[in-house]
């Protein structure tokens, strides 16, 4: 059985995959080149859903517990600056997802607004890298050492759960979408 540590560094790089896509759709508007018109509301299905939600359940509603309980030096200060970023990394997600609306639900796409969405897509994935790169130092390690193996198997499964409950409520269409729009979104830079 995955511990939860690795399932969390599993999907830490899917979400950088994401990342990826996102900065490429960036590129291609700031060049002036189009974007297939499903591929923005794709990424941000699969930000909202597996970010801002199923993953950060994980952090935020079992492994932060789990650390807490364990009371560990300044564990509250960091879990909060944790829990702040995430909170951040929401309401630049949020911006991101406003210019989309913008540039995705016009008869013909502005390139004022691609480019709006372009900056705060940039934004965004320069602060989740940023949150993700914490997580990788602060979180895991102190996981590591903190929570017996036994305590990492146990959030496995919980974490199981949560992807089980998130198969049902339609993720394989939004990893389907995103895995489209991540193809569409494949470009040379010069």
């Amino acid at each position: 059985m995955a511990s939860a540590i690795r399932m969390l560094q599993a999907e830490h790089d899917l979400i950088l995959r994401a990342l990826e896509a996102a900065d490429h759709a960036a590129w291609r508007l700031e060049h002036g080149q189009p974007v297939p018109r499903a591929s923005l509301p794709a990424l941000l299905q699969f930000f909202s859903y597996v970010v801002h939600h199923s993953h950060r359940d994980k952090e935020e509603g079992l492994l932060f517990s789990a650390l807490q309980e364990k009371g560990l030096p300044d564990a509250g200060e960091w879990l909060a600056g944790l829990t702040a970023e995430h909170e951040k990394c929401l309401v630049a997600f949020k911006g991101m997802a406003t210019a989309a609306d913008a540039y995705c639900g016009a008869a013909t796409p502005m390139p004022s607004e691609g480019l709006r969405w372009a900056r705060l897509a940039r934004q965004y994935t320069a602060a989740v890298r940023r949150l993700l790169s914490r997580e990788e130092q602060l979180l895991f390690g102190n996981a590591k050492q903190a929570l017996k193996p036994k305590e990492l198997e146990a959030l496995a499964k919980e974490f199981k759960r949560i992807d089980e409950s998130a198969q049902r409520s339609g993720l394989a269409e939004i990893m389907d979408a995103f895995e489209r729009a991540a193809w569409d979104l494949r470009i040379v830079k010069e």
